[in-house]
């Protein structure tokens, strides 16, 4: 019914031209769309698994200088998980 209806308005905006040419448009753009969509998903992918692995290998560090000392505002300011928890 959605194509129908997006068929209809495409039609009416250049009267004379074969509809099998807006479907075939119509079907085109679908494909860009959904092979960008798998695209943006493998660079969250791709991203978290950078993040996650940079937590891994510093968290050593991180718990010797940031979390062993006395709270300020820099301990309070210092948070590098926003960046993980975005990403899911």
């Amino acid at each position: 019914m959605l194509l129908e209806q997006s068929m209809g308005i495409l039609a009416s905006c250049a009267p004379g031209f074969p509809r099998q040419i807006f479907l075939m448009d119509f079907f085109r753009l679908l494909e860009d769309a959904l092979v960008d969509v798998r695209t943006t998903n493998y660079l969250v992918a791709a991203s978290a698994t950078v993040i996650i692995f940079d937590h891994i290998i510093t968290i050593e560090q991180e718990v010797a200088l940031i979390w062993r000392r006395p709270w300020n505002m820099t301990s309070l300011l210092y948070n590098r998980y926003y960046a993980l928890i975005s990403l899911v």
